[in-house]
């Protein structure tokens, strides 16, 4: 088993005033080939709703209809060849999913030779203005395929709006070295992230990518920025990389670093308040 390897977080703008979702998923795929050659990484983590955008109130089902996919199915047919080319694993942001004529936000995790380890369903479902899943009709998943035992050590997923959430951290923390999160935090939340993530991710890695770029439109609230900052943090609960917001047209980007499976240790004590 490695016990020291690179891992990245990549961020990818979502456009779909602009492009189409195959091309938004191509798009995220040079993205991970280009992290893979230039960094040699061995996990790469995307950010939640690389390739459709937020559902809103001004979301349809019928738009949703064809947008949802299976998994597996096309999108992840392509990150599987991204993953098997480069032999890396993937946590594939979140997409779409219809599965038993429900919609979820899901997250698949894909192995080295293009395998699907399985899926994360987003458990915890956010009905605001800016996040509309209750509302747009989407079903909360639950805590099943969370945890994997790899030839990486044991990795764990957590999606997004469930960050704020002990119960999640609790059950993915108790049989994790490394925790991936695809997020899709605007600017003006970012800074929450940032300092709940080193506290309720110590004792192991974090490694988190947030959705880059601007969102048009939204209902009732208008445009929204998103600049990215995806961060990886250490089990001391440092901050090792993050991308940079010294421009914002920087947005897609990658934050990378070395984890060391020495330094963790797989626990399930009480997690700490974020004050």
């Amino acid at each position: 088993m490695k016990t020291r390897y690179k891992v990245a977080a990549v961020q990818v703008e979502t456009t779909p005033e602009a492009s189409t979702k195959e091309a938004l998923t191509e798009k995220a795929v040079r993205l991970i080939e280009q992290t893979c050659e230039e960094w040699n990484v061995s996990a790469v983590c995307l950010n939640e709703w690389f390739n459709w955008e937020i559902p809103d109130k001004n979301t349809e089902r019928a738009e949703m209809e064809v947008v949802a996919e299976s998994i597996p199915g096309p999108t992840t047919e392509k990150l599987s060849k991204a993953a098997k080319k480069y032999g890396i694993y993937l946590v594939g942001g979140t997409m779409l999913e219809k599965r038993e004529g429900k919609f979820y936000d899901s997250s698949p995790v894909i192995g080295p030779e293009g395998n699907l380890l399985g899926v994360a369903r987003l458990s915890r479902l956010p009905d605001t203005l800016i996040k509309y899943y209750v509302g747009a009709g989407l079903s909360a998943g639950d805590l099943n395929n969370r945890t994997y035992e790899t030839e990486i050590g044991q990795i764990g997923v957590i999606i997004d709006w469930e960050i704020s959430s002990k119960e999640v951290w609790d059950s993915v923390k108790a049989k994790s070295q490394i925790i991936f999160i695809p997020l899709n935090w605007a600017t003006r939340a970012a800074n929450t992230f940032w300092k709940l993530l080193p506290v309720y991710g110590s004792s192991c890695y974090v490694v988190a990518a947030n959705r880059a770029g601007l969102r048009r439109g939204v209902a009732e609230v208008g445009d929204l920025q998103y600049d990215g900052r995806s961060i990886i943090v250490n089990p001391g609960g440092n901050i090792i990389a993050a991308t940079s917001t010294a421009t914002f047209r920087a947005w897609e980007n990658v934050a990378a670093a070395m984890v060391d499976l020495s330094l963790t240790k797989v626990t399930g004590r009480d997690l700490p308040k974020v004050k």
